[in-house]
């Protein structure tokens, strides 16, 4: 009998709790939010964001505004992100795998990946492994073997530090 009671305590203590924050989010957002775009205006990352813009300002009531914050390849961005309060004010555009290998080349980027939410995808970029169009490889198999066989006439490639080729092969 004490445990049911406890139980129940512990049931309505959880369902109080859900109600309250489900009020709170009812009233969300009174105030204008801040987007943070993390790379250069007019690139893939501020055309996207631009978009959103338009369909947050329109289905939450209130101004959204776009704000560059370059730097770190993201990692100022993010960190910032990180550093501010968690109440849904301001927010930033990711992009995979930035958010995942700055912390891990920089050692300290200013944020841990785990310290990030997503909470909607609104877009994916394929990385793709391009040649020249009259290169002898037609598959990524052909480009395997020739690697294999020519390790280091085949380890240059076009990325930069922390940069999504990266994931692909050593920076040039």
């Amino acid at each position: 009998m004490k445990r049911t009671a406890v139980g129940i305590l512990v049931l309505f203590a959880a369902l109080a709790f859900v109600w309250a924050g489900a009020a709170n989010a009812a009233d969300f957002p009174k105030k204008r939010i801040t987007y943070n775009i993390c790379f250069n205006p007019g690139g893939e990352s501020d055309i996207t964001a631009r978009i959103q813009e338009q369909a947050l300002k329109k289905n939450l009531g209130v101004d959204v505004s776009i704000q560059y914050k370059i730097g770190g390849g993201g990692a100022l961005c993010w960190s910032e992100l990180v550093g501010s309060p968690p109440d849904g004010y301001t927010i930033a555009g990711h992009n995979l795998p930035h958010t995942i290998l700055q912390p891990m080349e920089m050692g300290d980027a200013g944020y841990k990946t785990l310290d990030l939410k997503q909470v909607y995808m609104f877009e994916s970029t394929p990385n793709v492994l391009m040649v020249r169009k009259d290169s002898p490889f037609n598959t990524l198999k052909d480009f395997v073997e020739y690697a294999k066989k020519n390790p280091p006439a085949s380890s240059r490639w076009a990325a930069a530090a922390a940069r999504p080729p990266m994931t692909s092969g050593p920076p040039c």
